[in-house]
């Protein structure tokens, strides 16, 4: 358990100092650029950020021994710890979305390009390389790290295709307004991952029975194998 313990925290430390460094570019970015799309990608990225720190601590503390005053152990900060992490990035949906609506004189340049084309790459090596490592540990929280990457590498897609079209905007007015529907659009994909992250994780604070009846029945099976048990509930 140790053994996988470190490996697993080793690849988050990595994957923390990827994340801080494409959060970092693209925030500047996108102030150098007066890009609201490309300062909520940056948030968007912070949000990875902050979720490989909190997914650090949680696994730390949910791996430590039972003891007489934890008889159950500590599984369930696992749950706590995700549960923080949702509101955090709640928050940060929220204000990606009102500061996408601040007027600002646009200076789209290559840099920009370069910035948002740099960390889709960064970020799908990180992704790539957090599934690799999640599916060999058989780690969720690796797993789970790796599709947030992903995640971000598409909203990183959205906001390249906002660069593009407000180079049109002299011809087509209408793409003058790119920059906030992408900020909104993408403040609104990081609610919907903290809704789904809350959601999830409150019910398996709480406590959720197994639905699937395959799974229930195998371990009725596997009970009925120990004469001194008997099955009550699952």
């Amino acid at each position: 358990m140790k053994h996988k313990l470190s490996k697993e925290i080793k690849v988050l430390i990595y994957s923390m100092i990827i994340n801080f460094g494409v959060s970092t570019m693209k925030v500047l970015g996108g102030a150098l650029c007066n890009s609201k799309s490309m300062i909520s990608d940056g948030f968007h990225s912070l949000s990875d950020f902050i979720t490989d720190i909190v997914a650090i601590l949680g696994s730390k503390i949910s791996h430590k021994r039972a003891n007489k005053r934890y008889p159950f152990g500590f599984g369930r900060m696992e749950y706590l710890t995700d549960i923080f992490i949702g509101i955090t990035i709640f928050l940060l949906g929220l204000y990606s979305i009102f500061n996408s609506f601040t007027k600002v004189n646009h200076s789209t340049n290559i840099v920009c390009l370069i910035i948002i084309v740099l960390s889709m790459l960064l970020k799908t090596i990180n992704s790539k390389i957090l599934m690799k490592q999640g599916i060999e540990s058989n780690s969720p929280i690796l797993i789970s790290s790796s599709k947030e990457s992903f995640d971000d590498v598409a909203s990183s897609i959205g906001v390249l295709v906002v660069i593009i079209l407000e180079q049109f905007s002299s011809i087509i007015p209408i793409f003058k307004y790119a920059d906030i529907v992408g900020g909104v659009i993408i403040g609104l994909l990081i609610i919907r991952t903290s809704i789904h992250l809350l959601k999830d994780n409150v019910i398996s604070l709480i406590g959720q029975t197994e639905e699937n009846e395959q799974i229930t029945e195998k371990i009725k099976e596997i009970v009925s194998e120990f004469k001194s048990i008997k099955f009550s509930s699952l």
